[in-house]
C-alpha cells in the first residue's frame, strides 16, 4: 500500500464490477480485560507432615479467602462491562459516558458544497434514501476483530447530486481520542479488501485533547472519484456543515 501524507492523494481504486464499492472502515480495542483467575494455595505434598497439617488447619479459612478474592474480581469485572455498554445513544458526544465508543460518519456535500445527507450511527441515518451509501451500525464498544464500524459507498448508481464525501470518527463518550485503544481506520476496495489508506488515529502527545478526527474527503473526478487524505484533530462543538466546506478547496 502506497503511503499518503496529510494532504496528499490520488486516484481512489474501486473494481469496475458490479456495485462498484469501496468501505472506509473503523477499528479499535476494548480496554483490557480484568484477570477473574481466583487463586488457591497448592496443595501440601504427600509426605509433608506439617505441611497437610497446616492445609486441615486453614480448610476453614479458605472458603473466606476465595469468596472475598471471587467477589473483588466480580466487582472489578462489572465496573469493565459498564465501559463496553450504554443505554441509549444520545444526540452528539455523550460526555458522562464510560464506555470506550467511536462513531463512524459520512458527510455527503453536492458539487456547490451543499450538505446533502449524513449517514452515521443514529438510527434514522444508517442508510441514505437512494440505499448506495449505508452504515453497518453502532458498536459501542470496539469487541470484535476486523472493523468494529463500517460504511459502504455504492458509487455506481450514486445520486449524481452526491459529489463530496467526508468521512469522520468522533468520540461518543468521555474519553478523548488519545485514551482508545489502537484506534485505525482505513478505506479499502470492497471487492478485493486492499487499502488504499490507512491511518492509525493517535494525537501527538501533548497537543491537547481531540474528540473528532476527519479521515478523509472523497469527490467526483469525471466518471471516476479521488481521494486526499485530511486527517485533521479537531475538538466538540464543530459545525461540520460549514467546517467541512472549506477542506475541499486545495
Amino acid at each position: 500500500m502506497r503511503e499518503f501524507p496529510k494532504g496528499g492523494g490520488g486516484k481512489l481504486h474501486i473494481s469496475g464490477e458490479g456495485a462498484q464499492r469501496f468501505v472506509v472502515g473503523l477499528s479499535w480495542d476494548p480496554p483490557a480485560q480484568p484477570d477473574m483467575k481466583v487463586e488457591i494455595a497448592a496443595a501440601a505434598e504427600k509426605g509433608d507432615t506439617l505441611g497437610q497439617t497446616v492445609d486441615v488447619m486453614m480448610k476453614p479459612f479458605d472458603f473466606f479467602r476465595i469468596f472475598f478474592q471471587a467477589g473483588a474480581k466480580l466487582l472489578k469485572f462489572g465496573a469493565y462491562t459498564q465501559q463496553l455498554s450504554k443505554d441509549s445513544d444520545t444526540k452528539g458526544r455523550d460526555k458522562t459516558a464510560t464506555q470506550y465508543d467511536l462513531d463512524l460518519d459520512c458527510y455527503v456535500f453536492d458539487e456547490t458544497l451543499k450538505l446533502q445527507r449524513v449517514v452515521g450511527t443514529e438510527d434514522n441515518a444508517l442508510i441514505d434514501p437512494s440505499g448506495k451509501i449505508y452504515h453497518s451500525g453502532d458498536n459501542q464498544g470496539g469487541a470484535g476483530s476486523g472493523d468494529d464500524e463500517t460504511v459502504y459507498v455504492e458509487t455506481k448508481g450514486l445520486p449524481p447530486n452526491y459529489h463530496h464525501l467526508f468521512f469522520i470518527v468522533k468520540s461518543d463518550s468521555r474519553y478523548h481520542l488519545g485514551e482508545f485503544k489502537n484506534p485505525a481506520v482505513r478505506i479499502a476496495d470492497s471487492k478485493t479488501n486492499q487499502n488504499t489508506l490507512q491511518t492509525a488515529i493517535a494525537p501527538e502527545d501533548g497537543a491537547g485533547k481531540f474528540y473528532n478526527f476527519v479521515f478523509c474527503h472523497v469527490y467526483r473526478d469525471g466518471e471516476g472519484w479521488r481521494f486526499r487524505n485530511i486527517e485533521e484533530y479537531l475538538n466538540d462543538e464543530v459545525e461540520w456543515e460549514f467546517y467541512l466546506p472549506q477542506l475541499a478547496k486545495p
